[in-house]
């Protein structure tokens, strides 16, 4: 069973898409022996887009197989990464004698090295460092000091009321993702998606970028930033089709929901009560 405070953290990404802001990316889950290769591509993925009530998609663990920085900022804090277990969010991740902020506003990072630890991008070969050059784009791209970067937005207008400890002691002891999942998927914290009756063909974060559990979001990324970001994790950016039946989806396997959270509409959830800019 999955808690609604966990389908509403790993919905949230659908929820919250919108222009400017980097939310879940998807990658291609191997198909079932004796299935064609076509029936499983992204770009062939509106061919499986479902009736009403079949859609089904599993949101549940995070894995603590860390895969290796490229990127020497991104290092900084990758001691503190080390602390999460696999399967359970329990202690907040923080190891041993840490803890949480109980601040809200200490979770909204704005230097470029702590921005740069919240994520890992996969290994390159010399060649293609040297091609691609992932650190010079994400030393150009990421950082504070306004929309101009990928960041977490303006912390001075910025309000956020949920601390880091009070978002991880919500999860704690829920099953992100299963060992399963994490094999199929072949990244932490993403899960399956399929449509009843088949197979899944593609696995979603469960989180809004950085896809960390209660880290915020980032916002002011264009669309291509958006691409090559995904690209340099050996993702890609998730299909129309593929967001609808992921956001839809019930994990438990009932009807399809109106929202992300579930069909009845709660102002609440996503602060959607409150004016823009109440700071």
């Amino acid at each position: 069973m999955i808690s609604p405070l966990l389908r509403g953290a790993s919905l949230a990404a659908c929820a919250a898409l919108c222009a400017g802001a980097i939310a879940s990316a998807c990658r291609p889950v191997p198909p079932p022996p004796g299935a064609s290769d076509k029936a499983y591509d992204a770009d062939s993925a509106s061919g499986h887009e479902p009736r009403d009530g079949e859609a089904n998609g599993a949101m549940v663990g995070i894995g603590g197989e860390g895969g290796s920085f490229t990127d020497a900022a991104a290092a900084i804090l990758a001691a503190a990464n080390a602390g999460v277990s696999t399967g359970h969010v329990g202690d907040g991740g923080q190891g041993e004698g840490g803890s949480p902020d109980d601040d809200p506003m200490a979770n909204h990072h704005d230097s470029r090295d702590e921005l740069l630890s919240l994520f890992q991008i996969k290994d390159f070969t010399e060649d293609e460092q040297k091609r691609i050059q992932p650190d010079r784009f994400l030393r150009g791209a990421i950082g504070p000091g306004g929309p101009g970067k990928m960041n977490q937005g303006n912390k001075a207008i910025a309000k956020h009321t949920i601390s880091k400890a009070q978002c991880l002691a919500g999860l704690k002891d829920i099953v992100i993702q299963t060992p399963e999942q994490r094999a199929k998927c072949g990244a932490d914290n993403m899960v399956p998606v399929w449509i009843k009756g088949k197979e899944p063909w593609f696995c979603i974060d469960i989180f809004e970028f950085p896809n960390k559990p209660c880290e915020l979001p980032f916002v002011w990324t264009p669309p291509t930033w958006s691409k090559k970001v995904c690209e340099l994790q050996g993702k890609r950016l998730c299909a129309q089709t593929e967001w609808n039946i992921a956001c839809r989806g019930d994990p438990n396997g009932g009807d399809d929901q109106r929202y992300a959270y579930g069909s009845k509409l709660d102002l609440d959830v996503c602060h959607t009560n409150l004016r823009h800019r109440t700071a």
